[in-house]
């Protein structure tokens, strides 16, 4: 089943699952798909007002792809979900050889993952 979208304040939308195992917020996502340098000023309040609103755990996405993006948000969210990044590196495969593309796949998880530590 798909998730439900749900308001989250003015201008922002949630999705809660079919079983309502966790909640989704839009993160960073700039217009026409491409990422954004910064995260919105507004991003960290949005999740609170969420907080008050559901037990369920919080995962944010659409934009998030930098380690900055991961170091600002680890502490706010239960989830931060990457996959319009590693979508387009997956891309190049097609361009380049495959096992190179992986191993730079597997270098920018392990940065993004680093981020997580403090």
């Amino acid at each position: 089943m798909a998730p439900a979208p749900a308001e989250t304040g003015p201008g922002h939308r949630c999705s809660a699952g079919a079983r309502q195992s966790s909640a989704t917020s839009r993160g960073p996502l700039a217009k026409h798909g491409r990422e954004r340098t910064q995260l919105p000023a507004d991003l960290s309040a949005n999740v609170a007002w969420l907080r008050e609103r559901t037990p369920l755990p919080i995962c944010i996405g659409f934009g998030i792809s930098q380690p900055e993006h991961v170091r600002l948000l680890r502490t706010v969210a239960d989830g931060l979900i990457v996959g319009s990044a590693l979508v387009r590196q997956v891309a190049a495969a097609a361009v380049r050889p495959r096992a190179q593309v992986l191993h730079e796949i597997g270098d920018y998880a392990a940065t993004l993952l680093a981020a997580l530590n403090p």
